[in-house]
């Protein structure tokens, strides 16, 4: 029992990663722990907070949003429950004739604020993505604090290109900074490398991955999606940050690269991730061919650990 309850600390940065850095095939996949520290509510908290608002204008009927709730009842409601209480908020409160998902879209917007003035842990987080030497920046967010392209997008087809062919191209993504002068309170600068929404920007109702649907959308509208994930796990060093390993359409895929190029040797990946007991850690790097840089954060109250092993 101690030792299941034992947590790993591997923060030591490997050489491999580091001359995979200074060789420039280092791809940051970010997922939604990245942004803790701006206040986001997670995935389940954000689906409640729209169903119970839904409610209140009168736009989601008393026993959907009862249906909403018992799918989300346990602590971690896994991904096929949350898409699935999605797609019943889409289905009840979408307006006929608007485009595609653009009311559930409009609440996401307003639950997904960040907390002004940012933390100095988020600032310094977010400085530090921007400094990194990165081939590209890969997130699933589709929170305004990383902004750039979509799998929707017309021109996504020349960042693909870029990412995998190595040429040069003037499309840059856009990090969020603090402003004093934004009314939003908060502003962009560019990142020194493109970055992919792979689920979507807030700016294009279509292209935010949250529902049912909105994966099939991903997955058969943007064919191409699929191959650029399968091609940039093969031949890119992945860096996971703040990434749950929960999604089960890229688990799928990192699961045919892992069988492609199997999980002996030095790892195909790499991910900085909290609190991980040394047996978890041990079987992502036999099975999964993925090295954890895990750290603890004293039961959830000290995350700068992250930040110093990005530094």
């Amino acid at each position: 029992n101690k030792q299941k309850k034992k947590m790993a600390d591997e923060t030591e940065i490997p050489i491999e990663l580091i001359g995979d850095f200074k060789s420039g095939n280092v791809i940051a996949f970010i997922g939604a722990g990245f942004t803790t520290p701006a206040g986001f509510p997670g995935w389940k908290d954000l689906l409640l907070k729209i169903a119970d608002s839904a409610l209140e204008k009168a736009e989601l009927s008393l026993s959907v949003r009862d249906m909403i709730h018992t799918l989300l009842s346990s602590s971690r409601p896994s991904a096929h429950e949350l898409d699935q209480a999605a797609q019943l908020l889409d289905d009840e409160i979408h307006k006929p004739g608007n485009p595609i998902q653009s009311e559930l879209v409009s609440y996401i917007r307003r639950f997904l604020t960040p907390k002004i003035p940012f933390s100095d842990v988020l600032q310094e987080r977010l400085q530090l993505l921007r400094e990194l030497p990165l081939k590209a920046i890969i997130t699933t967010n589709f929170n305004p604090l990383i902004q750039g392209k979509t799998p929707f997008d017309s021109d996504i087809g020349d960042v693909y290109r870029q990412i995998l062919r190595g040429e040069k191209s003037e499309v840059r993504g856009k990090i969020a900074v603090p402003s004093t002068t934004n009314p939003l309170g908060y502003d962009y600068v560019e990142a020194q490398c493109p970055v992919i929404q792979i689920h979507g920007n807030l700016n294009i109702s279509e292209s935010v991955v949250l529902t049912r649907e909105g994966y099939r959308r991903l997955l058969y509208s943007c064919p191409n999606y699929s191959t650029f994930i399968r091609a940039t796990l093969a031949s890119s060093t992945v860096l996971y940050m703040g990434f749950s390993f929960s999604d089960a359409y890229l688990n799928e895929l990192r699961s045919e690269i892992v069988n492609l190029l199997g999980a002996q040797g030095r790892p195909i990946a790499y991910a900085v991730i909290n609190d991980m007991t040394p047996i978890q850690a041990k079987f992502f790097l036999e099975h999964e061919g993925t090295k954890f840089l895990t750290f603890s954060t004293n039961n959830f109250t000290d995350w700068t650990p992250f930040n110093r092993i990005l530094k």
